[in-house]
């Protein structure tokens, strides 16, 4: 293989990446009043504006996760100003990252033209392509974790710091989400082959504890810059308890887990088919092509298979199960499904050439163009634009707006209560949001209006929403069992007889 083949991957993956970029780019400038969105949207974009004010994380804004995507949220209100558009551009950058990740790790195990075909498989699904528009942390954290993934393969070939730029990688993903924790079971097959490789009469190998310490310096350094926040008394109870105590209170089944992983399988049947080649193809050890170097035995056929395993576990295990879980699947899915078609294409080469890369092309293209569906595209809301700009004109700048779906006063420029910006069913559920702290609420002077949105707060505390009713008779904005209401103010009481 020429010298240049490995940099013609490297610049075609760069190319996957910015078209996907510009593509998600566009969806989230065209729609900044989005009819599809995610609950959690307006829950961690105003959460980082309150911390932007000055709210502290786990004592005035309780958070049930950790505290990485919100200081990056942060950072882009820094840049972009405290849009939902600034918001949405770190799941983008995060899946940039991503797809480099995917491609990175192929690369280095020799095989660049299936990192190319895995960034593809990734970016052609559909679960990725919403999740790198949509402020949650699912997308940012397994960035993370593929990023980990990809300088420990690269630490495996003798370079030390390759191993603290992993720790902090698995570190940083770890502190957008647990989940990422997960992680650690492909990084950990890694220093084993990697250790067992360098084993040998020419080479003392490198002792285990020489890469633990490394992981571990990469991941305090990490960590570092988020000590006040995870040192905070609440951070456990916030992070950890709340979630063990939702799982309590909805129920934890892994069976009607692992059906939903199914149907994410189905569903995505083109990767699934790809990423099952990919199985057979690598454990039968196909020959390498033309454009891949030497095969190298660090990165093994068991270490993806592994790694999906471990990650349906965890999807089994988490309640409540959201479609946007589902995108933990796609690391070890896309790298299959890459490594699989890189081999059928080898394997159809050995006959002809022409045939086999044309028919290669149009099925990548086709795949590429089934994960735009309809639903992907950007649809602009009336509703929510309407809703957004009566409570622009009718609250003050520095008014706190009462709601179930913070999204819609955060697009206004209004404040939530920072301690009741996530007002959601699970939290509600878990007990860690009671109706004394609504009604509290409805007596506080800064609260000049109350935002019924969703219907949380009508399904689980009826009584506080007829009280909210009477407490604040003006209907600003009345739209089915949608309904702004504000407070009767001396201007807006009748005159005395």
């Amino acid at each position: 293989m020429g010298s240049a083949r490995p940099t013609s991957w490297a610049a075609l993956a760069a190319c996957v990446a910015v078209a996907f970029g510009l593509w998600q780019a566009w969806q989230i400038t065209t729609a900044p009043f989005p009819s599809r969105y995610d609950y959690d949207e307006g829950v961690y974009a105003e959460t980082a504006a309150a911390a932007a004010r000055g709210a502290r994380l786990y004592a005035d804004v309780f958070l049930s996760q950790p505290p990485a995507l919100i200081a990056a949220v942060r950072a882009a209100y820094r840049l972009g100003g405290e849009t939902l558009a600034a918001a949405r551009a770190v799941p983008l950058l995060a899946s940039l990252l991503w797809l480099t990740a995917l491609f990175a790790i192929l690369a280095a195990a020799g095989r660049p033209r299936a990192g190319v075909l895995a960034a593809c498989a990734a970016a052609g699904n559909t679960a990725f392509a919403t999740g790198a528009h949509t402020v949650q942390m699912d997308v940012p954290s397994e960035a993370l974790a593929a990023a980990a993934v990809a300088a420990a393969l690269v630490a495996c070939r003798g370079r030390t710091v390759f191993w603290v730029l992993a720790g902090a990688a698995l570190g940083l993903a770890a502190l957008t989400k647990f989940t990422a924790l997960v992680t650690v079971v492909p990084v950990a097959c890694l220093a084993a082959a990697g250790h067992a490789a360098a084993a040998g009469p020419a080479r003392a190998p490198r002792a285990p504890w020489i890469t633990a310490a490394a992981l571990a310096l990469g991941a305090a350094a990490a960590a570092l810059p988020f000590l006040p926040a995870i040192a905070s008394p609440r951070f456990i109870a916030d992070t950890v308890r709340f979630h063990l105590d939702a799982a309590r209170a909805i129920g934890s089944a892994p069976l009607p887990h692992l059906i939903a992983v199914s149907r994410f399988l189905a569903a995505s049947w083109p990767l699934t088919a790809a990423a099952a080649l990919g199985v057979w193809t690598a454990r039968g050890g196909a020959a390498p092509g033309p454009d891949r170097v030497p095969p190298r035995p660090i990165w093994a056929w068991w270490i993806p298979i592994t790694w999906l395993l471990a990650e349906t576990a965890a999807l089994a295990a988490i309640t409540p199960l959201w479609p946007h879980h589902l995108v933990l699947l796609l690391s070890p899915l896309a790298l299959l499904a890459g490594t699989g078609t890189d081999a059928a294409i080898t394997a159809a080469s050995r006959s002809t050439r022409t045939v086999p890369a044309a028919v290669a092309l149009l099925c990548v293209a086709a795949y590429l163009a089934a994960g735009v569906p309809d639903g992907l595209q950007p649809d602009h809301s009336a509703a929510l634009r309407r809703a957004a700009d009566v409570l622009a004109r009718r609250v003050s700048p520095r008014g706190d707006v009462l709601t179930d779906d913070p999204l819609v006063p955060f697009l206004a420029g209004r404040r939530v209560p920072p301690e009741l910006i996530d007002t959601s069913a699970a939290r509600i559920a878990a007990r860690a949001l009671e109706e004394e702290r609504l009604d509290a609420a409805l007596s506080d002077s800064d609260v000049q209006a109350v935002l019924l949105w969703r219907g949380t707060f009508a399904r689980a505390f009826p009584g506080f929403v007829e009280r909210a009713t009477v407490a604040f008779p003006i209907a600003a904005l009345a739209d089915g069992d949608r309904r702004l209401l504000l407070k009767r103010l001396r201007r807006d009481r009748a005159p005395l007889p």
